[in-house]
């Protein structure tokens, strides 16, 4: 399954967002793929890119409506602070005006579903939520979770993966 991301335009202008997929998870890999998409003004929209095995972003680049280049967030190295804006984030949200437009990274506060299932994360927590609403507590220390093919992963502050085994606290390396 493709990764997936929401980007939001909260400025006044059309932008064009051009999305850089890397080949595996080492950044000093080729792109496997570009992806360019228009963000009308005042708007969101979800983008799918790469595919089962290229899943990261080595660059994340915005420009104007006639495409003239207002900025740029690039991988330098796993887990810096560019690889952690677009890699460990399920939000891109655009604000600003003229060439001051700057792209800022969040999470869903709410839930996923997978395989049937509701999750959620909070503060690094990852629950579980059942039929009645309750939730377990499945794991923590997280800063994103989603779903790929038939895996739930968890993406960890240091950069590294790991995949919930249907088991509370039962995580392995992704």
């Amino acid at each position: 399954m493709a990764g997936k991301k929401n980007f939001i335009n909260n400025t006044n202008e059309l932008l064009w967002v051009s999305l850089s997929v890397r080949k595996g998870g080492n950044p000093d890999d080729d792109s496997t793929s570009q992806l360019l998409f228009p963000l009308p003004p005042n708007m969101s929209h979800e983008q799918e890119y790469g595919n089962d095995s290229d899943i990261f972003l080595n660059s994340i680049k915005w420009l104007s409506g006639d495409k003239t280049p207002l900025g740029e967030v690039v991988v330098g190295t796993r887990g810096d602070n560019s690889d952690n804006l677009m890699n460990m984030n399920s939000i891109i949200t655009f604000r600003g005006e003229g060439n001051n437009i700057q792209g800022v990274g969040s999470n869903t506060v709410g839930t996923i579903t997978y395989n049937g299932l509701n999750y959620s994360i909070q503060n690094g927590e990852i629950h579980e939520i059942n039929a009645q609403g309750q939730r377990n507590r499945i794991g923590y220390g997280a800063k994103s979770v989603f779903s790929h093919g038939d895996t739930l992963v968890a993406v960890m502050p240091d950069g590294s993966s790991l995949k919930y085994n249907g088991i509370p606290n039962n995580w392995s390396p992704a």
